[in-house]
């Protein structure tokens, strides 16, 4: 994980491209690491591809179980995620 991991807990500004992910709203940093928007589910068309710089509180998600015991798949991700909660952003 990038160094933002250094900052979890702490209100952060991250600056990156606007993008989608199956997960929700992403800013893919300088360092190709994606950082989640807490309840945004997708940018709109005209600040998807943008730069844009995110404020809010920074928050690791940790990785979950893929599968049950019996090998069935589950919902969720295999591994830490970051997430900016209550997050506010602008164009730049």
């Amino acid at each position: 994980m990038s160094s933002l991991s250094q900052q979890v807990g702490k209100q952060v500004t991250v600056r990156g491209e606007a993008d989608n992910a199956s997960g929700g709203a992403i800013v893919v940093t300088d360092d190709n690491t994606p950082v989640y928007l807490d309840g945004v589910d997708s940018w709109d068309k005209a600040t998807r591809g943008k730069q844009v710089s995110v404020t809010g509180i920074l928050r690791q998600i940790g990785g979950q179980a893929t599968e049950n015991a019996q090998g069935e798949q589950l919902h969720g991700y295999a591994s830490a995620r970051l997430v900016i909660e209550n997050p506010t952003h602008t164009v730049v």
